[in-house]
């Protein structure tokens, strides 16, 4: 069965803990530009930026009753123009001054957990005409440096910049049904749980090796198996290691 990737446990945790707006995990980046950008060319990069980091057109979707984290899933219904918005800015005070307001109401507010979490606000007809583009962006799809990189594709730095690369195909969706979203569960489940005895296993065996190294004992007891099990190294071994079974 192909498994979607899923969140880390650590960005799973902090997704699940948003029912508090004081612990919601955000990242809000600002980029001031000079004048009002063109529509079309802003419609038309965010578009090319959702189609090279897929992540961008993916929602998480988890089920409360396993402890598996959410899994990646490809919107079938996304839109940029849901996540791109266009805002007058407050021209009655510095454009800096402006935009950092707007960021801080715009961190305030959680994100529709039906859809990417993300969004993009363009800020026009501020002070000296200048305009704002700020990017709120859930901290399980990307960091800040991650984020600084989104915008520097977004931008140029000169007046006629070079064509840009074509598109990549956008990424087709796959949505799972509740059958299909169980089996991936429990499969998930399943590999968690045989991934941890594993991993104590050879934590026990390691700490045993260290208690009884074979080099250091191994000259004193080259006829222990002769003389019964349990008695040469490897065998103390094991009967050490079985013994702490239980403990687990």
């Amino acid at each position: 069965m192909h498994l979607d990737p899923r969140m880390g446990a650590f960005d799973a945790v902090m997704f699940g803990v948003e029912g508090d707006p004081l612990l919601r995990s955000v990242i809000i980046l600002v980029a001031m530009l000079d004048r009002c950008p063109d529509r079309t060319v802003i419609d038309d990069r965010v578009d090319h930026m959702t189609r090279r980091i897929p992540r961008l057109r993916q929602r998480a979707v988890g089920n409360p009753l396993s402890p598996a984290p959410p899994r990646w899933e490809t919107d079938p219904n996304f839109d940029p123009t849901f996540h791109l918005r266009w805002r007058r800015g407050d021209d009655s005070c510095s454009a800096v001054d402006a935009v950092l307001a707007y960021a801080e109401r715009m961190s305030e507010a959680d994100f529709d957990h039906a859809r990417p979490l993300w969004e993009v606000a363009i800020l026009t007809d501020l002070a000296d005409d200048a305009a704002a583009f700020v990017l709120k962006i859930h901290h399980s799809i990307t960091d800040g440096v991650g984020g600084m990189a989104m915008a520097a594709d977004m931008f140029d730095l000169q007046r006629e910049p070079a064509s840009s690369p074509p598109s990549p195909d956008v990424p087709p969706p796959a949505p799972l049904g509740m059958v299909g979203r169980i089996g991936q569960d429990i499969g998930f489940e399943t590999r968690a749980a045989r991934d941890t005895v594993v991993t104590k296993m050879q934590v026990r065996l390691s700490a045993c090796l260290i208690k009884c190294p074979p080099s250091s004992t191994a000259e004193s007891h080259r006829t222990a198996w002769v003389r019964g099990p349990g008695s040469s190294v490897n065998g103390r071994i094991a009967n050490d290691w079985l013994s702490n079974w239980g403990g687990w």
